[in-house]
């Protein structure tokens, strides 16, 4: 089964039948491509003789090329899915990407604000501080009162970040 042929059978089954967006199949194309030039470096011609050893080997070479973890799990992702398809179609007997774990990618925490500059303390503060883990809305309202309370005396910046001596009481 000559991997290029198959490639391209595979991402028109990607765009006529799953309805994939232009982008998608360009990733999943430049993805494949290079997969079959690992294939064609190691003189694999036939789908049928990969197996899970030269997918781990694949996977070796782009983490040796330097290639980002994130860059690498779509390209395995894009593997998975060739062979998923010809697993279901009954072309390969078993899936050789079946057993193949995908790269712990990095957890960010969302992005906060590095410095809160202040015009009018209440103002700006209403409009940057983000209300979290307030269950209810008329909590929220209650945070908002006590934000225009605030005294800009009251507020310290350490190193850009706005922190409290004193936190007003609510009415």
């Amino acid at each position: 089964m000559d991997p290029r042929t198959t490639i391209e059978r595979f991402l028109e089954h990607l765009d006529v039948e799953r309805n994939f967006s232009e982008q998608s199949l360009r990733a999943y194309g430049t993805d494949l491509r290079q997969f079959c030039e690992f294939l064609d470096e190691r003189e694999i011609s036939d789908l049928t003789r990969v197996d899970n050893l030269n997918l781990r080997g694949y996977l070796a070479g782009m983490s040796e090329a330097n290639y980002g973890r994130r860059s690498i799990a779509r390209k395995l992702a894009s593997v998975r899915s060739l062979f998923r398809f010809l697993h279901r179609r009954g072309e390969i007997k078993d899936n050789p990407a079946k057993m193949l774990r995908t790269p712990k990618l990095a957890r960010n925490l969302p992005a906060l604000r590095k410095r809160l500059q202040f015009v009018d303390g209440a103002d700006i503060l209403e409009k940057t501080v983000a209300f979290r883990n307030v269950p209810e809305r008329e909590d929220r309202g209650k945070h908002v009162v006590q934000l225009r309370a605030l005294q800009l005396g009251n507020i310290r910046l350490h190193n850009g970040f706005p922190f409290l001596r004193k936190f007003p009481e609510s009415s």
